[in-house]
């Protein structure tokens, strides 16, 4: 029963991820990737992790199950597709062999990128001049 409910719960917070996303590219928006890193002093112990995602500082409104990432230059590495223009806050939560769940770890943030400048239209060209061959 335990199960059914979380991969119900992991299953609706994937399809509104996955609708967000479809919502920002039917409006034009670009996705970037965001590579999550962290590590976790008992790798044996783990049976998996949680990415909590939010846009507000300690609000998580989407979880993603990580799986067990893999481990590059001791850390676990996880990429996550993100709207260009979205900004984002994440914590990880680590889910034991004994199917107990981990507090979360600290927080990070991930500021969208700033979109560049306007582009200054070419003013009128100027008269042309005939040259002489």
């Amino acid at each position: 029963m335990h199960i059914q409910r979380r991969e119900r719960r992991l299953s609706f917070g994937l399809a509104i991820f996955a609708i967000s996303c479809v919502i920002g590219a039917a409006a034009g928006a670009q996705a970037r990737t965001e590579q999550l890193r962290w590590q976790h002093g008992n790798p044996a112990v783990v049976a998996g992790f949680t990415v909590h995602l939010g846009t507000k500082s300690g609000v998580y409104s989407q979880q993603i199950d990580a799986g067990t990432p893999v481990i590059q230059n001791g850390a676990y590495v996880f990429n996550l597709n993100v709207l260009d223009g979205a900004s984002l806050y994440f914590a990880i939560s680590a889910r034991g062999t004994n199917g107990l769940t981990s507090p979360l770890s600290n927080e990070r943030f991930r500021a969208a990128p700033q979109a560049p400048p306007p582009s200054t239209p070419l003013g009128t060209p100027g008269k042309p001049l005939v040259v002489s061959p």
